[in-house]
């Protein structure tokens, strides 16, 4: 058999094209279905080349997202992204803290988002910065809200920059307040 060249094993038979057509079919069904099942039902967000590239600038600069995890532009990131920034907005324009509780807890997120977002601080930095004041730590209990004498750390900062974390929080603390 010299000069013959080819391949050990049974031949992989191929499907028809008609079924192969199906097949891919049906795995962008299950494709469609499983990101519906993480992220919810699509919705088209018709934006310019420039706002995509602004909405990318800001998933780049990585501490813009809760967390220092590693998030590239793509539906992902921008998902991520947005959801950050309806939420921010949300904060910025709805949320009318009352209670003192209420009050602090806006007032710490905003010194952790000024540290993280305007002067870059590492999550780490502000952990070691917030101890270094004692500052005390909102945490919920069965009855609300209380603040406590906790030790900072990265993922305790961390939490305190997730918005929905923080609406929760003041939520929490407005309706104690309201009993």
């Amino acid at each position: 058999m010299a000069g013959k060249s080819g391949r050990k094993g049974p031949k992989v038979q191929q499907l028809p094209k008609a079924l192969r057509e199906n097949a891919n079919v049906k795995s962008q069904e299950n494709r469609r279905q499983r990101l519906n099942d993480v992220y919810g039902s699509a919705v088209d967000i018709h934006m310019s080349d420039t706002v995509r590239e602004r909405l990318d600038t800001l998933i780049e600069m990585q501490q813009f997202i809760k967390s220092d995890d590693s998030i590239s532009p793509g539906t992902f990131g921008r998902c991520a992204a947005l959801a950050e920034l309806i939420n921010q907005f949300y904060f910025d324009a709805i949320i009318r803290p009352k209670t003192k509780a209420g009050k602090e807890i806006a007032e710490l997120y905003g010194y952790i988002w000024k540290c993280r977002v305007i002067d870059g601080m590492t999550m780490e930095t502000i952990a070691m910065e917030l101890n270094k004041v004692e500052q005390m730590a909102p945490i919920f209990t069965e009855t609300g809200v209380k603040w406590l004498k906790k030790k900072w750390n990265v993922e305790r900062v961390t939490k305190m920059c997730e918005t929905e974390y923080l609406l929760d929080l003041i939520s929490q603390a407005e309706k104690v307040a309201q009993k």
